[in-house]
């Protein structure tokens, strides 16, 4: 498995890229699909990405920067950040569902940081287990449930006159 470094302008750089496509999608289609009954809805694809992409800090930043975006562009009253009761609540839960999504990306991000480092190691235990058996002066074989040779070491092949 290959690890990926990125280094944070580029995380970052991600974020405020997929926040802009976002918005400028959402500019683009609001004439025709009156994207401000859905304000976030293109932000959540540039926070699951920005996430996925370049972990915790990046959405976030998504997430803060699809809020205030939102809030200007396409929440009533328009070209303002001043908010009513319902616009709050639904930047609560938007900001809310961005930090959960970016935590959860952050977390799957881990796992398989611990994932890949398990698998080395069990790689590399394989390797000295084979070579321990495939040295071994005695010989070896093992067999299944069924009774079926599973393995046979050199030696053992050898001991019954099989090259």
């Amino acid at each position: 498995m290959v690890t990926v470094k990125r280094s944070r302008i580029q995380r970052y750089g991600v974020a405020v890229l997929t926040v802009i496509l976002a918005m400028l999608l959402m500019l683009l289609f609001d004439p025709w699909v009156a994207m401000s009954g859905s304000p976030f809805l293109m932000f959540f694809g540039a926070v699951m990405v920005s996430a996925w992409y370049g972990g915790m800090g990046a959405g976030l930043v998504a997430t803060f920067l699809s809020a205030l975006l939102s809030t200007y562009f396409f929440i009533y009253p328009a070209y303002s950040l001043v908010l009513d009761l319902t616009g709050s609540l639904r930047l609560s839960l938007f900001v809310l569902e961005g930090i959960l999504i970016s935590a959860l990306c952050d977390g799957l991000r881990s796992t398989n940081r611990r994932l890949e480092v398990s698998v080395r190691k069990l790689r590399a235990s394989e390797q000295l287990y084979r070579r321990l058996i495939d040295t071994a002066y005695e010989g070896i074989w093992t067999l299944d449930a069924q009774g079926r040779i599973n393995y046979v070491n050199q030696r053992m092949a050898e001991m019954l006159g099989y090259s």
